[in-house]
């Protein structure tokens, strides 16, 4: 019986979709996080409460994550099932390094149950099947690769708890404009990490992208304070140093994880999923019985537990909306995995920052469609918002340059793109 046709995507335009969905869902899921914050719920005494429940939010993300790892092993065994019905002679040399590296995550899954279940029509039976256990974890040892997995978990869960905590406090289109500095410490720090020396239109492009996300931070800020619509400037800066501070570990995290995914070939569905597993466990048995028993504001505690799990599933709206986030950080992860292990985590964290615009643009949508409420969500428009929208143009000639968009970075650093041996984005 011949062998089913193979369904091949054009790398480029794989790794294009990749970034698109990682924009789209990342763009929604900080939107749906910071909606939330700005509603209100009947709280586990009855009464209205803000729901601004950070420690919580971040339970939420990992639980996104862990689905990751259910829909890898439902996925394998449905694609098992199918394949045992049809065995076929597959010969591995016939797939080259490069569609290795660029065929989607389906595709790997499909291939490696393919040979599992047809493990007995093969001379080689016994060899192969303890090969096939190994590479669901690539080259590294499936207790290895868990620990790994609980280490990023940790990092994430420190970043975003400081990024939940700081959108309490700064509006959602500043918090992520905050988050580009994860862009300037994932290209110094991949210098002793990764052994990898930067191009020179990689670090003007960098320079660009952090100036234009200053210019945004700086027309929000000043925006912000002369609405009054947040805190006063202590709390404002309490918010900037919280979120800069927690991307010194999203960094950490992007490069590591670039790390293993290139050296030992983890599939990104594996890598989110296991993050997922560990953060879960560390949010419910850690994070969240912490916060509640240090004292604060919230019925005595920092967060109270027993009152945010409450709200989150109480209250239809709120629910809506933790549901969206936990859809949205499910496909942002995977997509975002993919893009660093198809290029770099400074390309990634680049286009994660990209989607500030897109914050920006459907809070103000999200203003003007709810401003006859009597607590409109979103963010309105003010004349800083031209000096926004710069900030925003200066942003994007920095993501250009430094992926040498139509050998624009070498144009740009008057360097001969022979030389440079740099293959462009596009």
């Amino acid at each position: 019986m011949p062998a089913p046709m193979r369904c091949r995507i054009n790398p480029k335009y794989h790794t294009l979709l990749l970034i698109v969905v990682m924009m789209a869902t990342g763009t929604l899921n900080t939107v749906s996080r910071k909606v939330s914050y700005q509603m209100e719920g009947r709280n586990i005494e009855g009464q209205l409460e803000s729901y601004d429940k950070a420690w919580v939010t971040t339970f939420f993300m990992f639980l996104g994550e862990s689905i990751c790892l259910a829909i890898f092993y439902i996925k394998r065994c449905i694609v098992a099932r199918n394949a045992s019905m049809t065995p076929l002679d597959i010969a591995t040399n016939d797939v080259t390094e490069h569609e290795q590296e660029n065929t989607t995550i389906l595709n790997d899954i499909t291939h490696m149950s393919i040979y599992t279940d047809n493990a007995e029509y093969s001379p080689n039976a016994q060899k192969t099947a303890p090969t096939l256990r190994r590479s669901v974890t690539g080259s590294l040892p499936y207790w290895k690769f868990v620990l790994a997995a609980a280490c990023f978990s940790i990092l994430d869960l420190v970043q975003t708890t400081a990024f939940n905590i700081a959108m309490v406090y700064i509006p959602a289109s500043a918090a992520q404009i905050l988050r580009g500095f994860a862009i300037i410490f994932c290209l110094v720090l991949a210098i002793p990490l990764l052994k990898r020396k930067p191009e020179m239109w990689e670090i003007m492009g960098v320079c660009f992208a952090f100036l234009g996300l200053v210019l945004v931070g700086v027309a929000t800020t000043i925006q912000e304070q002369s609405l009054g619509a947040y805190g006063s400037a202590f709390t404002t800066i309490i918010g900037v140093v919280l979120v800069i501070s927690g991307q010194l570990f999203s960094a950490t995290q992007f490069l590591m994880e670039e790390k293993i995914l290139k050296n030992h070939n983890i599939d990104p569905l594996m890598v989110v999923g296991w993050e997922g597993v560990c953060g879960t466990i560390l949010s419910l048995c850690i994070a969240c019985p912490l916060a509640h028993v240090i004292p604060g504001d919230d019925h005595g505690s920092l967060e109270n537990y027993a009152n945010s799990m409450y709200m989150s599933f109480v209250n239809g709206n709120i629910i809506a909306m933790n549901l969206l986030y936990v859809l949205s950080i499910l496909f942002f992860n995977w997509s975002g995995l993919t893009v660093g292990k198809s290029l770099t985590s400074t390309h990634r964290s680049l286009f994660d920052n990209l989607r500030s615009l897109l914050i920006w643009v459907i809070m103000i949508i999200v203003y003007y469609s709810t401003r006859h409420y009597q607590h409109p969500y979103g963010e309105p428009l003010t004349p800083y918002s031209l000096l926004e929208l710069f900030g925003f143009g200066v942003m994007i000639l920095g993501v250009m340059i430094h992926n040498n968009v139509r050998g624009f970075g070498t144009k740009a650093t008057c360097r001969d793109g022979r030389r440079a041996q740099y293959k462009s984005f596009t």
